[in-house]
């Protein structure tokens, strides 16, 4: 009878990684077949789809924005455990605030850095 438990348990984590990963698949089917069709509607009605297929040129913007948030995010785990030294508090408390403090901060520095740069 003890060897139906874990064979059991290995069942389930299987039927359920099979439910999971099959349930992703057929979303990211419907998604892409909902855009093709959407796309074909458009081919017939004579629709310009120039849009759809134009380059983006705000990649940089976007390695900016990643670059800013691990920088300040670094720098949160830094000082926090820093902190954490200095002041009587959990260390888990202190480096998660001080990690999303800093990568807040550094994500208002990017809005304000792009602003900028469109303003200009």
């Amino acid at each position: 009878m003890e060897t139906i438990i874990p064979i059991s348990g290995m069942l389930l984590a299987i039927v359920l990684n099979v439910i999971v990963f099959g349930t992703i698949i057929l979303v990211v089917r419907y998604i892409v077949q909902a855009r093709n069709k959407e796309r074909m509607a458009l081919i017939e009605k004579g629709v310009d789809l120039s849009a759809f297929y134009a380059k983006k040129n705000g990649g940089g913007n976007t390695v900016l924005k990643f670059a800013l948030l691990f920088i300040g995010v670094g720098l949160g785990l830094f000082l926090g455990f820093v902190l954490a030294d200095l002041v009587s508090l959990p260390t888990a408390a202190v480096v998660i605030s001080v990690t999303l403090l800093f990568g807040g901060i550094s994500l208002v520095l990017y809005h304000w850095i792009s602003n900028r740069k469109e303003t200009n």
